[in-house]
């Protein structure tokens, strides 16, 4: 499996999350699963205790949404809930933000070490109101779980295999298949876990915070796939006032027949920089040191081992071909000594990878082995709501970067995946939002990159577009100015002028219809 295509496309919160926690999640507190399916009541919340300590000085709210659809054999899904007050004293304010995550299949952290995370990020926004999280139908403590725990097993086994990518796609699809097993055929065929459905049970939520917990106006923040579930959602829901769009994925739009394109004008865009700071030229053309690194990863894989503290055992990473892309692309998703990446890529192509890259390399690790990533979640959506993969017009695409090649082909088999998986393709249709609408973009975004995604937005009738020249997936997380932006935007209801936000966060010209 080629780690850089396959890769979910998350939010920038986990790597923040990363570097609180120091890695994966193991053992922490989340919610009891319900005992029922929640009645017959129609969608609606049901309050619990909170699992997690939020401070004697916080409030904060817990419960269970039982939203509308229900799977073949008529049980309920029930999706936790967490409403962080603003107000310490007075309790719910009149406004709320639902944030949306990234994926699919990524958790909200709903325990007590990312709720103080959490907190920080309500700040860091300046919100003035009440933020809503939940966990997304399928991922983190959602009921019913359909956990792949073995499918991390199989990650950490591949990360150091010397396997060809074809039996390393074997090994991993067979275990995704026994995965799959767990949800009935006739609920994947149906689309049960598909973006058409999270959008409706956003909807349940959105109605059952206005009708019980009181809210008179709701905003949404949502990030990476949180922003297609968000255009999905809300493209006929009156109910919501303001939208922030952060490192948008748009429907219709194939990020993964992209990549390649989209990656190569953020190089060249990365060396237009370049070529103004002579620390960074002296290094000379990044695109050729990325090829002649790629080319001689492929010839002669270097084999890394990590003990990290959050590690039950030492771990070895093979760097072939796909792993160094994975790693470079990663370094701007994460932003991640992206200043650096001239020189890592000059030192890559002799075959050396020192301090720099092992720290580099250790957070990918803690992304790509997080166990609270869905990955069967990820593939049941991705196959329902996008066309399926054309062979004929991947090779298309290598032909234009033949030094990618064997980073970037997918495996034969791998294209008749979602077949096996027996989940049909209905792919999702271009929408438009007519409510205010906040578009963050970073120039140097790999995993949503901004060339590909911002046309979708073009045809919103009241949408604000800020594309800063900086590195990182979830804008908010990366720019301090863009993080007061889109707290102004959405305290406000939309109607807020957003900040005019240059690089690293300074007043500049990035912002405009």
């Amino acid at each position: 499996m080629k780690r850089v295509v396959a890769a979910a496309v998350i939010a920038g919160i986990v790597v923040l999350l990363s570097r609180i926690a120091g890695g994966p999640i193991a053992d922490v507190a989340l919610p009891a699963a319900p005992e029922s399916g929640g009645g017959d009541g129609g969608p609606h919340l049901v309050d619990a205790d909170c699992w997690f300590s939020d401070g004697w000085w916080r409030r904060s709210r817990c419960g269970w949404l039982y939203p509308t659809i229900r799977d073949g054999s008529g049980e309920a899904a029930a999706l936790p809930v967490v409403v962080l007050h603003r107000q310490r004293l007075y309790g719910a304010s009149r406004r709320a933000t639902v944030y949306l995550m990234g994926g699919p299949g990524g958790a909200s952290y709903l325990y007590s070490d990312a709720i103080a995370a959490w907190r920080d990020w309500q700040d860091r926004l300046g919100l003035d109101h009440d933020l809503v999280l939940y966990d997304q139908r399928g991922t983190g403590a959602a009921w019913p779980p359909i956990g792949c725990p073995e499918l991390v097993d199989v990650d950490r086994a591949q990360l150091g295999s010397a396997l060809d990518p074809d039996s390393l796609w074997r090994q991993y699809e067979q275990a995704l298949l026994e995965c799959a097993e767990q949800v009935p055929a006739e609920d994947r065929a149906a689309g049960l876990y598909s973006t058409r459905t999270a959008a409706r049970d956003l909807r349940d939520l959105l109605d059952a915070l206005r009708r019980q917990y009181g809210y008179h106006e709701i905003g949404i923040y949502s990030v990476s796939y949180g922003t297609r579930l968000a255009i999905e959602a809300l493209a006929d829901a009156a109910e919501v006032d303001a939208v922030v769009l952060d490192s948008i994925y748009p429907p219709a739009v194939d990020l993964n027949l992209g990549f390649a394109d989209s990656f190569a004008a953020i190089l060249a865009r990365l060396q237009q920089r370049c070529q103004t700071q002579p620390d960074c030229a002296r290094f000379g053309s990044l695109r050729d040191n990325l090829d002649a690194a790629l080319a001689r990863a492929e010839r002669e894989p270097v084999t890394l081992t990590f003990d990290e503290e959050w590690l039950d055992a030492p771990q070895p990473v093979r760097i072939d071909a796909a792993t160094l892309l994975g790693l470079v692309e990663h370094a701007l998703y994460a932003d991640t000594d992206a200043a650096g990446l001239p020189q890592r890529l000059a030192e890559a192509a002799t075959g050396s990878f020192g301090p720099e890259w092992r720290v580099l390399i250790a957070e990918w690790l803690w992304l790509t082995l997080d166990p609270d990533f869905n990955m069967l979640t990820h593939w049941l959506i991705e196959c329902r709501d996008n066309a399926r993969l054309d062979p004929a017009r991947e090779a298309d695409v290598l032909a234009r970067h033949p030094a990618w090649r064997a980073a970037l082909q997918s495996p034969a088999a791998s294209f008749a995946l979602c077949d096996r998986l027996g989940v049909p393709a209905r792919p999702l249709a271009s929408r438009v939002l007519p409510q205010p609408t906040l578009v963050l973009a970073a120039d140097f975004d790999p995993r949503t990159p901004a060339d590909l995604a911002l046309p979708a937005v073009s045809a919103f009738p009241a949408s604000e577009v800020m594309r800063l020249p900086i590195a990182g997936h979830s804008v908010v997380d990366y720019d301090d100015c863009a993080a007061r932006a889109a707290g102004a935007f959405l305290n406000s209801g939309g109607r807020a002028m957003p900040l005019r936000c240059g690089d690293a966060g300074a007043p500049g010209a990035a912002a405009g219809r």
